[in-house]
């Protein structure tokens, strides 16, 4: 179910889609674009236990927003989204196996210069807008997290919230101490073992991970958040072609919710005379190629996984546990900060 272009023998002639009026490119090699095809699955890189996010139910299949993310990603590619081999771990070891190709890609982590300078990765774009945000006992007495004064903090190494954690605390003369810890379980069983007083992590995990303590409702997440942090795959920066799938994948699930498309009427919508909608669902032109696609990778996308809105609803919305108002994570005609250039 994909386009087949073997990286040493693609020749891409230069010619116009029919009915599209877009001139196809020569595509750069293809590394792990073709070694994906080879191997027949995506090799996702997520966070574990993380409650609407990447978690796994009773029966063992992964599920949550990161996890459709991925999904998508292997409907583009292979007409299929079960074609995903979760790996669990935390940001300091998805992101070195992505370095190396152990990972495809790894998701739901935040853009950081670092990491694309640094590291010879490239974040692809926004999945996610949020902050950082602080969780900490009912117990003690405050709401805002200006009062968190003489405090200490459990915070996860590798994260955003390493660096933010002492200038939100400096930049307010407030008093604190701070516990790093490699992984995302150890920090919580210190919290709850009264090793530290609060945990500061970008505000959407405190919400999942408050899910998993023993006793949820003994622990608030703070309202406010401080600084803004953007959130979304990382890939290796080696293949270009790869790149693209990933960004124009996410585009075509956020432009499907723009324009009205969804998991239950797509096959209906391939009809439609709106000539956005017919691009987007290959029925006005081949545009899968330019990345390497069948003419219906979106249509996949949308049919087996859903559009953006689909996706955060079933993983995050109001019918769900955790249970996270969209904010910024709306569509920019909504007042939020989601939009995505068309499919064309």
């Amino acid at each position: 179910m994909f386009y087949k272009a073997k990286t040493s023998k693609r020749l891409i002639m230069a010619t116009v889609l029919a009915g599209v009026g877009v001139s196809i490119a020569p595509t750069q090699a293809g590394e792990i674009f073709d070694a994906i095809q080879d191997r027949g699955v995506v090799r996702c890189g997520v966070q574990a236990a993380w409650t609407g996010f990447s978690y796994t139910d009773e029966a063992g299949s992964w599920k949550g927003f990161s996890v459709d993310i991925c999904a998508a990603l292997a409907a583009a590619m292979f007409g299929d989204a079960t074609k995903v081999e979760y790996v669990a771990g935390t940001v300091g070891e998805r992101l070195p196996k992505v370095q190396v190709g152990e990972l495809d890609l790894a998701v739901q982590l935040s853009a950081q210069m670092s990491r694309e300078a640094g590291m010879g990765l490239r974040f692809v774009r926004e999945t996610f807008f949020t902050g950082q945000g602080f969780m900490f006992p009912k117990e003690l007495g405050i709401t805002d997290p200006e009062q968190l004064d003489g405090v200490t903090a459990c915070i996860q190494s590798g994260t955003s919230s390493e660096l933010q954690t002492p200038q939100f605390f400096n930049e307010r003369g407030l008093e604190f101490e701070s516990i790093a810890f490699d992984n995302t379980p150890a920090m919580l069983n210190a919290y709850q073992d009264g090793r530290c007083d609060v945990i500061s992590l970008d505000q959407f995990a405190l919400a999942g991970f408050r899910l998993g303590l023993r006793i949820p409702d003994d622990h608030i997440v703070a309202d406010p958040i401080y600084t803004a942090v953007y959130s979304g795959p990382f890939i290796s920066d080696r293949d270009a072609q790869w790149h693209n799938v990933v960004l124009w994948t996410i585009n075509a699930m956020i432009q499907a919710e723009e324009l009205g498309i969804t998991s239950e009427n797509v096959d209906e919508m391939r009809s439609s005379q709106n000539g956005d909608i017919r691009r987007l669902l290959g029925e006005g032109g081949d545009i899968g190629q330019l990345i390497g696609l069948q003419a219906d990778w979106a249509y996949n996308v949308i049919k087996q996984v859903g559009n953006y809105g689909e996706v955060y609803n079933a993983n995050l919305g109001p019918d769900t546990a955790i249970n996270l108002t969209r904010g910024k994570n709306r569509l920019t005609d909504d007042g939020g900060l989601l939009w995505a250039p068309p499919v064309r």
